[in-house]
């Protein structure tokens, strides 16, 4: 799996049943660029796409077993990215920026 995919299932696993185009507009990137990476993770069995039962016109996504075996992993290799971009900050800085993000992220409400 390529490391870019990564970032999607982290968002369907925190947001099952998200719609691709919800998912396409909060991450605000090229609505071909994320319906390929989508069909590839479908296609590789991560990722699990449904027609949403009170839209047709919906799809709503959902992690397989395979997608939801790799997120411990996942979630794994953000904490230890999350503490090496830190390492040269304060206890208090590192909070700071945490606040932060936190707080940039609610703007995309991801």
């Amino acid at each position: 799996m390529h490391e870019a995919n990564f970032f999607y299932l982290i968002i369907v696993d925190e947001h099952p049943g998200i719609s691709q185009n919800y998912l396409i507009q909060t991450i605000q990137r090229e609505q071909s660029i994320v319906t390929k990476h989508i069909n590839h993770l479908v296609a590789d069995g991560w990722l699990r796409k449904d027609v949403a039962k009170n839209d047709r016109r919906k799809n709503e996504l959902f992690l397989t077993q395979k997608g939801r075996n790799v997120i411990p992993v996942l979630d794994h290799i953000m904490e230890d990215i999350s503490h090496e971009s830190v390492a040269g900050l304060t206890d208090n800085e590192a909070k700071m920026l945490e606040n932060l993000l936190e707080k940039a992220a609610k703007t995309y409400d991801v």
